[in-house]
């Protein structure tokens, strides 16, 4: 395995592990990371993960153009397969049975969650469209447009591209983890009042288990079958949302209502200093 990052892999990544002293900033080496990658794939054709994150500064975005200018550069020609992972916080398309579960909580809410929804606190619905065409409102304003766009635009929409132009790809929703870059008062809070409103908050270690097992999924049985808009859709079809895109309310609702919750519960979460 070639590994990309500026830092060194975590323990639980075994096997011969490769590295080039000019494949290491994917931001600042772009061109050396391309040429480490066909040098190391040889005569061969690898796979790509395209995991890297680093928030803030306006990193999200550019990091993941990166990627994906590297994987465009390169083409199926070197790459078996790309993955990555989705935010859930994110427009997602619903699912049928997600959908179903939205429809069930809208009808018969708890007697709370109703009298929070007639005072506004809770703002439905909990997406758009309709039929079989449906997006969560699942976007977090505090985590900024450039968050958004690279989850969005350079994520979803570009890992449906990819997968037009003859890439196996997996995309895959992960789930809301207890991270670093999740450590702000209001999501501490958010995460302590979640289950209340249905949504669960995952480990790291069993969102990257649960991520790890879908992504061998699609890369051993891709999807073949079908118009080209319905292999696209299939590139996001596996979710775990945690809950997430079942609300019959905007997500972001929920969660300022979830902190309050968690607040209550824990006061000494929203004193935390970041």
């Amino acid at each position: 395995m070639l590994w990309v990052d500026l830092q060194r892999p975590p323990a639980i990544v075994t096997g011969t592990v490769a590295y080039a002293p000019n494949a290491v900033d994917l931001l600042r080496q772009p061109k050396g990371v391309t040429a480490a990658i066909r040098e190391f794939a040889g005569e061969d054709r690898v796979h790509l993960g395209m995991f890297a994150y680093a928030p803030g500064k306006g990193r999200e975005l550019r990091l993941a153009e990166a990627m994906n200018t590297i994987a465009q550069d390169l083409g199926p020609k070197v790459l078996r397969s790309l993955a990555l992972f989705v935010s859930p916080t994110s427009p997602g398309e619903l699912q049928p049975e997600d959908a179903a579960v939205v429809e069930s909580r809208r009808k018969a809410p708890k007697s709370w969650q109703r009298a929070l929804s007639f005072v506004g606190v809770l703002k439905g619905p909990g997406h758009y469209g309709a039929g079989t065409h449906t997006a969560a409102r699942a976007v977090i304003s505090l985590q900024g447009a450039n968050y958004q766009a690279a989850q969005y635009v350079s994520k979803m929409l570009r890992a449906e591209v990819f997968a037009h132009d003859g890439f196996r790809v997996s995309a895959n929703v992960a789930g809301i983890s207890r991270t670093k870059s999740l450590e702000h008062p209001l999501f501490l809070a958010a995460f302590e009042g979640a289950p209340s409103f249905g949504v669960r908050i995952f480990d790291a270690d069993t969102t990257q288990a649960l991520a790890t097992l879908l992504m061998l999924h699609d890369l051993l049985k891709p999807a073949t079958t079908g118009t080209e808009l319905e292999q696209a859709r299939c590139v996001h079809a596996a979710q775990i949302h945690g809950g997430v895109y079942t609300l019959p309310w905007q997500f972001e609702a929920a969660v300022r209502a979830a902190a309050v919750l968690g607040a209550a519960r824990r006061p000494g979460l929203v004193l935390r200093r970041r």
